[in-house]
């Protein structure tokens, strides 16, 4: 790709209590961090169409540490050579532009109920596979310092004495309640507090299953009981691209697999983490087989 080729990464302002967010302005960072230039374009999400546009400037908009250059103007960018990356939740094109990505942060139309239809022209990037099998390109990409990590021993010393119960998108696909004897994990609690939940909690019931707050939990310990799989299958929930461990509610119920062996789970812990440290290793390359495929598939 020609060193003057740019991408518009479209994403609300930095928020980190949304994975998908985090993502988006990491992309953008990282493609910078190859030597493509690379921009954000701030969605003003008071419009909950996802069609309007605004200029922020405000630090409390980016994440510091990364490399994100903002547009302050629709007229910075060229819509028939830059190349705009779209998250899942915007439908159409509503930059009108010529060279369209369509980043796949969840399964399609899952965030929104608004499937997108997609254009034989754009590039479909999907976060994981199981989002959209027939995505151009996987680009799984995450930031997490690992070296910040509990180590096991830590979470060990933890008084696990409580439970809790996380609703996130789990309200979209059915009725929900707070599972008994447990306290709500939600997004009104601030992050001291919801760390210090989770690093008390033995067990998280949770009714979303794509969800950063799985990811933290077991982190910090604290075992994922799936309260319901809706609207995903178990062989989807199993083949993401980081391996989670966790217990349906039924194995929950019967004290299956590691329910009473807390050292089982705390090693397929510690093979997720594992794990992330491979795709974090890789990604730059990936990033990189990104920008080279887009080039091939717009030019």
């Amino acid at each position: 790709m020609t060193k003057s080729a740019r991408f518009i990464i479209v994403t609300p302002p930095y928020n980190e209590l949304s994975a998908g967010v985090k993502v988006l302005h990491f992309l953008c960072h990282s493609l910078n961090q190859v030597g493509v230039n690379s921009s954000l374009l701030f969605l003003d999400v008071r419009d909950k169409t996802y069609n309007s546009f605004v200029s922020i400037t405000d630090k409390s908009a980016f994440h510091e540490p990364y490399n994100t250059p903002v547009i302050t103007s629709l007229e910075e960018i060229d819509f028939a050579n830059d190349i705009v990356v779209y998250p899942d939740i915007i439908v159409g094109n509503p930059l009108n532009s010529k060279k369209v990505v369509r980043y796949m942060l969840n399964k399609n139309g899952f965030i929104t109920g608004n499937p997108i239809t997609y254009n034989s022209g754009e590039f479909i990037l999907s976060y994981q596979k199981i989002f959209e099998p027939n995505a151009h390109l996987n680009l799984f990409l995450s930031d997490d310092d690992l070296t910040l990590l509990p180590n096991r021993e830590s979470i060990l010393n933890l008084n696990k004495n409580i439970s809790l119960t996380y609703v996130g998108k789990g309200r979209k696909y059915g009725n929900t309640v707070r599972i008994g004897g447990t306290i709500s994990l939600d997004w009104k609690k601030s992050p001291e507090e919801y760390i210090l939940l989770l690093e008390n909690a033995k067990y998280l019931f949770t009714w979303d299953q794509m969800t950063g707050v799985v990811y933290d939990a077991i982190i910090y310990g604290c075992i994922p009981v799936i309260v319901s799989k809706n609207p995903w299958t178990f062989k989807e929930i199993d083949q993401q691209e980081l391996f989670k461990p966790y217990l349906t509610l039924e194995e929950f119920d019967s004290k299956e697999k590691y329910f009473e062996n807390y050292d089982i789970f705390l090693s397929l812990r510690d093979r997720m983490i594992e794990d992330l440290h491979v795709l974090q290793t890789t990604a730059k390359v990936q990033v990189e087989k990104f920008v080279y495929e887009c080039d091939i598939f717009f030019n």
